[in-house]
């Protein structure tokens, strides 16, 4: 509703309200004579003539409305075939035009107004709320576009307009761009390296050799050998190491004999 329609329903009811109350106080003994008084003042008869006029005029319009202004009808004739008539209702026309505005998620649909003839002529008032700050002008261009794309699905060449206005953004920040995240994340990922087709090189650390003879300084060599474990160990069996102790004899014992 405009604000000149709004000051103008608002001027109506008062004046029909002072009017009323000046007709029907004196009617049952309320405020009486002081109501005769402000009626027999030239300022007062002024006033209450006014009120009077503008109850009237207010009246007259909303009589000649009523009889004159079109119908918005339930449904709409999009085509005839072969004399037979296919409708679609202004709900289904709603329901396409708030899908097509919510369809990618960035934008809601707060208010879809319908208005069309029997014959086509449809108009749609979208009201819609950005989800993030957008650039209404290039949003608004080709929101539009794809309004009278979605629509002409199910109206065909009836949509006569359609109107789009925005409200304040759910969020004042700036939609995330995942595009720019997944190309920075790609950069500082480190690059792999090729695969090298080549067998595998010998590992480089030397294990280090069992050794075989372990000697003991103490006058006494003894020769180990690594134990030499039997395939299956039961029980009744006994583990045996074979091992061979070389006993040498000191130098000096061998002079002294």
């Amino acid at each position: 509703m405009s604000g000149f329609k709004r000051l103008c329903m608002f001027v109506f009811g008062l004046a029909g309200m002072a009017c009323l109350a000046i007709l029907v106080l004196p009617w049952y003994g309320i405020y009486q004579h002081g109501i005769a008084t402000v009626l027999a003042h030239p300022i007062g008869g002024t006033v209450a003539l006014v009120l009077a006029c503008i109850t009237g005029l207010g009246l007259l319009v909303c009589l000649l409305g009523a009889l004159f202004t079109p119908r918005n009808p339930h449904s709409v004739i999009v085509s005839v075939v072969d004399g037979d008539e296919v409708h679609v209702t202004r709900d289904a026309i709603r329901a396409q035009a708030v899908h097509t505005i919510e369809r990618d998620g960035t934008l809601t649909a707060r208010s879809v107004n319908v208005k069309a003839k029997k014959r086509g002529h449809v108009r749609v008032f979208c009201r819609i709320q950005p989800n993030n700050t957008v650039n209404v002008a290039e949003v608004g261009a080709e929101l539009h576009d794809r309004l009278m794309v979605g629509l002409s699905e199910i109206c065909g060449d009836t949509v006569d307009s359609v109107t789009i206005e925005f409200v304040d953004p759910i969020t004042h920040d700036e939609p995330v761009n995942f595009d720019s995240l997944e190309a920075s994340y790609a950069n500082t990922m480190p690059k792999a390296h090729p695969v090298s087709t080549e067998p595998e090189s010998q590992s480089t650390t030397s294990e280090t050799p069992f050794a075989e003879d372990i000697r003991v300084p103490m006058g006494h060599a003894t020769t180990l050998r690594p134990p030499q474990l039997e395939p299956e160990i039961t029980d009744d069996d006994n583990l045996s190491v074979d091992m061979d102790i070389t006993e040498e004899v000191p130098t000096t014992d061998r002079e002294d004999s």
